[in-house]
């Protein structure tokens, strides 16, 4: 069960969002915490009236076979790193 509620919630759906909205934290000097893809889904992570920055929107994720490397957003849940990207693992 969640008991925080953070002040301000910044939905980011990129890596550009991120560095803004960190950014934005820094020049008004906020603390933020950050809720990933189910990372921590009691909700120990939220800070008491903070800004959250919520990477559920970063949900990307793919492989490729070649260079055994995979890339997986903030906000993907461990899920989606078990299907490849259409074409991806050639």
């Amino acid at each position: 069960m969640i008991d925080k509620r953070p002040g301000l919630i910044a939905r980011c759906t990129s890596t550009q969002d991120v560095v803004e909205v960190v950014k934005a934290a820094q020049r008004h000097g906020l603390h933020p915490s950050v809720r990933c893809g189910s990372h921590n889904v009691s909700g120990k992570a939220l800070s008491e009236g903070g800004l959250t920055i919520d990477l559920g929107g970063t949900r990307a994720s793919w492989s490729t076979r070649r260079t055994r490397w995979s890339h997986v957003d903030g906000g993907a849940a461990s899920s989606a790193t078990s299907t490849p990207r259409p074409g991806s693992m050639r």
